[in-house]
């Protein structure tokens, strides 16, 4: 089952602050390809697998490229 291969964490002050940058470059990444804006969650996301050098199991196309992903089709 996929929730016991994941972590769930709190949002501290540490995942907050490096949200912003990765909002901005999932942003920027939507602009070169076309894709509509990324979800602050997106952005949370990202920041976590970062913050846990975990990755993430998507099919979120903003995501695709990133190595923190692993992206289903």
């Amino acid at each position: 089952m996929m929730s016991s291969a994941s972590i769930v964490t709190a949002i501290d002050t540490n995942l907050a602050i490096r949200t912003g940058p990765s909002y901005l470059e999932l942003r920027e990444k939507a602009k070169r390809e076309h894709l509509g804006p990324p979800s602050l969650f997106d952005a949370i996301v990202l920041a976590t697998s970062r913050e846990y050098d975990s990755r993430v199991v998507t099919g979120d196309e903003h995501f695709l490229g990133l190595p923190e992903t692993i992206f289903l089709h």
